[in-house]
């Protein structure tokens, strides 16, 4: 599956699971390996309870485990090549300082992935029906360039392979300079009152 960035990358990806190709004009062409998103995809992991861990196919899974049994309501299938962007400008709120004090304020990797998030999050909202989110259950992302304090940021998300409920995402980010950022995203579609009903039950529990 290939999905082209619009931008140039100055450099080749060391991500094992994806293939890097210059094209004519700059571009970049992604060859996602399949074993790459089948590992993503189906070999899942889940812990619920000391002692207790499945993995593989969500329907070997205990009821339970299950984030959500209910996929096929959604107003419409995401498809292939969606997709969406978030803004913003490294600032006092996003930014990590250093303990040595030589290092500048940079944004923070935590808030670089969360906005990657957000775009993938809005690349499928409309597909959505009411009762229905989508939920991060997958972040594999380089953070590849620093971008200081001012810089504008931009981050994109695309839709590259749908398994039901499963969506995968191609996700990068660039700043004013260069590309920042890139990696794969994996949400989850799921119904909000069972994922709430699951949520409580776990406080419940404490």
């Amino acid at each position: 599956m290939a999905a082209k960035a619009a931008e140039s990358m100055d450099q080749e990806g060391s991500n094992p699971n994806i293939a890097y190709s210059a094209r004519p004009g700059n571009a970049i062409e992604f060859q996602i390996c399949p074993a790459s998103i089948a590992r993503i995809n189906n070999d899942y992991r889940y812990r619920q309870g000391e002692g207790q861990v499945w993995g593989g196919r969500l329907g070997d899974w205990p009821e339970e485990a299950r984030l959500t049994t209910s996929i096929l309501e959604m107003k419409s299938i995401p498809r292939t090549g969606m997709s969406a962007e978030e803004h913003l400008v490294v600032d006092d709120s996003n930014r990590i300082r250093f303990a040595d004090a030589r290092m500048p304020s940079i944004l923070a990797t935590p808030w670089l992935v969360a906005h990657l998030e957000y775009a993938a999050r809005a690349a499928i909202a409309p597909c959505l029906e009411d009762h229905e989110r989508s939920v991060g259950t997958f972040v594999e992302v380089e953070h590849l360039a620093p971008s200081p304090e001012g810089s504008a940021v931009v981050c994109r998300a695309r839709v590259i392979h749908v398994d039901g409920a499963v969506v995968t995402f191609q996700v990068e980010a660039h700043d004013d300079v260069e590309l920042i950022a890139r990696g794969l995203h994996r949400r989850r579609v799921i119904d909000v009152d069972r994922f709430a009903r699951r949520v409580a039950r776990k406080q419940a529990g404490r």
